[in-house]
């Protein structure tokens, strides 16, 4: 091992409650291991995590499009009442078109 690190970890010793440096070291391997273990289960609960918000996400998706779909076929129905109920025809709703 690399001597600053040795004197680094001599330094943390005492803090880490280690009569030896044997005890030191095992305690240090076992923290890296769990660590490396708590990264694997956070990957997965990130991507289990993920995954829940896409379905949601699509499922609420879904609801605004049908939402939307009903409100343009009213407002199609809407309209075509408007277009009876005051006799619009096509020929005269060519006098009511967008000239640029």
């Amino acid at each position: 091992m690399d001597s600053d690190l040795v004197r680094r970890a001599e330094a943390y010793q005492e803090q880490a409650d280690c009569r030896s440096r044997n005890e030191f070291v095992a305690a240090a391997m076992e923290n890296y291991i769990a660590g490396l273990q708590g990264h694997a289960m956070e990957d997965a609960l990130v991507k289990k995590l993920a995954c829940a918000i896409e379905k949601a996400v699509d499922l609420e998706a879904v609801k605004i499009s049908k939402g939307l779909f009903r409100y343009a076929v009213e407002l199609n129905v809407i309209m075509q009442m408007m277009a009876q109920t005051l006799e619009f025809t096509p020929r005269s709703c060519a006098n009511f078109a967008v000239r640029p």
